[in-house]
């Protein structure tokens, strides 16, 4: 395990004897307006951090979503051609590695997205959790206060969200959604500037932050930036083989079991 994995300060997420709340709707109404209204967005992106055993160095990637499905990730560079790119949609994914002149064709958006960042998710899921709903089109069940200082709501899909009560313009602070808890802040307009994202595994414990800037909200979007065109010149490669070879993982840190 990492250094830092054995120091890990977790987020820690309300507890103790909850108070039903009645007015679930009207509070999830409130909270997830700004992020249930971005169809789309392009922003830049970077994040840094580990899961399990794999360290991240800090990335910047210029990102752009849109709902339904669509995903495109490319990876900054100071100099010279970008260090990845990713398209996805929902049903194929496509992973462009134009120093090396290679693609990939055979993974899923999941398996692209957990070998670049240490996180399993499809495009919908970047879409909510980067905007702040945790998760898409999720509907409230329930709600509950701890005290005066936050109230929790219960959503469709098995995720939760935390607001502190006492906010003047409440909104989602942290979220929980499976083995997933994230954690907002820097909100503008609604929408957080900063994620921390860590997993509640033991055996493979994640500790990522992510930074957003230079965000455009409900832009048009050119539609073939979600088209992968791979030159001639890229070669096919199996995911399989090449999954070891992130180029956002810092391989100084690998363990000499790893070497």
């Amino acid at each position: 395990m990492t250094a830092c994995a054995s120091s890990i300060d977790q987020i820690r997420v309300p507890s103790g004897t909850p108070v039903i709340v009645s007015e679930h709707e009207a509070i999830w109404d409130d909270l997830s307006r700004p992020c249930r209204s971005v169809r789309s967005a392009d922003l830049v992106v970077m994040f840094r951090g580990y899961t399990g055993q794999r360290s991240f160095r800090r990335t910047r990637a210029r990102a752009a979503v849109k709902r339904p499905g669509l995903l495109r990730l490319e990876g900054m560079a100071p100099f010279g051609a970008p260090a990845f790119i990713l398209v996805a949609r929902s049903d194929h994914a496509t992973l462009l590695l134009p120093r090396e002149r290679q693609v990939v064709r055979d993974a899923s958006a999941s398996d692209l997205l957990y070998f670049l960042s240490g996180l399993s998710l499809e495009p919908d899921d970047v879409h909510a959790l980067l905007t702040g709903c945790v998760i898409q089109d999720g509907v409230s069940l329930s709600a509950r206060a701890y005290g005066d200082d936050w109230v929790a709501v219960d959503l469709s899909g098995g995720a939760t969200v935390y607001s502190r009560r006492s906010a003047i313009n409440p909104v989602i602070s942290i979220g929980t959604l499976g083995d997933l808890v994230v954690e907002y802040s820097e909100h503008v307009r609604g929408l957080p500037r900063k994620l921390r994202i860590q997993t509640v595994a033991a055996s493979s414990p994640t500790d990522l932050t992510i930074e957003l800037s230079q965000v455009n909200v409900n832009i048009e979007i050119n539609p073939e930036a979600f088209e992968a065109s791979v030159p001639a010149t890229f070669s096919p490669v199996a995911f399989d083989d090449f999954r070891l070879q992130s180029p956002t993982e810092d391989r100084s840190l690998a363990t000499d079991g790893e070497r």
